[in-house]
């Protein structure tokens, strides 16, 4: 099957055009501003790390709030719900931190590596596939558990979303939901799911396969089929998600997130909450490839925590206003705002 996408994909109407899953750049676009858009993208890391210290440094001024380092004794129950909590912010660290293999963990989030997955009776080689392209890490911290899904970073994840977004059946959707499973007979009922992107489906598939919350980030859609699988009407599966059981962030103009609603394409499950992009001088005209940069930044996990650190949902929302951040790009005055 041959996938040809003709159409605007831009909120603004400018946004690039994809024709057989590769981008198409219009002649009068120089390869430097291609070019220029990738480096921009990848800048953001020092940016980010700046922010992450400046948050750190303003939540220990603040009596009010917590270090989230010293997060300690929390229950996945408590993090269900519409509300945003502090801990989503050290979650996205997480979900970023899980597309490096080789990483112990991050702050007071450890890692388990094989010999500790081995001793709780957990095969290490179920946590990664090359052949389908699945890749997990479990995280601990005292007595929660964190399941963390990879995103899309290869080939074999770029048609898991097509496939499956188009309602095919997906390895890597069963594979998250058998070590949902898994991990729920090896540590207990403390336990909540990750991710981003892909990862961020795989992660709301997971939380709906065992009724435990997810916390998801610019996440790909989850079919009706896989509903269905599941148990559920897609009726069913989506309120449940929605009314507090996964909990999904959404950055303004994310590139996937245009694409899903343009597209007859399977939806993310999950109660949305916006984060209002905040632009800058040179991202702020219309066309292309001002559109490709600010749609690829708003999809990163980097855009997600500079956005948190900004606005700090879990303060400055109560349970109302968050409702009323269930929104879509085409409605932007509700978006969550400084």
């Amino acid at each position: 099957m041959s996938l040809s996408i003709e159409m605007n994909l831009s909120v603004d109407s400018s946004f690039p055009v994809l024709n057989n899953l590769q981008l198409v750049t219009p002649p009068s676009v120089p390869d430097q501003n291609i070019e220029k858009a990738t480096t921009e993208i990848f800048s953001l890391s020092e940016i980010t790390k700046q922010n992450n210290r400046v948050y750190q440094s303003l939540i220990n001024e603040q009596s009010i709030n917590v270090n989230l380092k010293s997060i300690t004794g929390i229950k996945s129950e408590q993090i269900r719900g519409k509300q945003s909590h502090e801990i989503d912010y050290m979650l996205t660290l997480i979900s970023d931190d899980v597309y490096i293999r080789t990483t112990m963990g991050i702050g007071d989030y450890v890692r388990l590596s094989d010999g500790e997955l081995l001793k709780a009776g957990i095969e290490p080689a179920n946590l990664r596939d090359e052949t389908t392209g699945f890749q997990a890490g479990i995280y601990r911290n005292d007595d929660l558990y964190i399941v963390a899904f990879v995103g899309t970073n290869d080939l074999k994840d770029i048609l898991t979303n097509l496939r499956q977004g188009f309602g095919f059946d997906e390895a890597q959707y069963h594979q998250a939901i058998d070590l949902a499973r898994t991990a729920r007979i090896a540590f207990g009922e403390n336990l909540l799911f990750t991710g981003h992107s892909l990862g961020g489906g795989l992660a709301a598939t997971a939380a709906l396969s065992i009724g435990k919350p997810a916390v998801i980030f610019n996440s790909a859609g989850v079919s009706d089929n896989m509903m269905k699988n599941l148990g559920f009407s897609p009726q069913e599966g989506r309120a449940i998600a929605e009314n507090g059981l996964v909990r999904h962030y959404v950055v303004e103009h994310d590139l996937l997130d245009a694409l899903q609603q343009k597209l007859p394409v399977s939806q993310p499950i999950g109660h949305k909450i916006l984060l209002k992009y905040n632009d800058d001088s040179e991202e702020s005209g219309k066309g292309f490839p001002n559109n490709l940069i600010r749609g690829l930044k708003a999809h990163s996990l980097e855009k997600v925590l500079e956005l948190l650190t900004i606005y700090k949902p879990w303060s400055s929302l109560n349970d109302e206003q968050q409702e009323e951040s269930l929104v879509m790009l085409n409605e932007p005055d509700l978006s969550i705002s400084a």
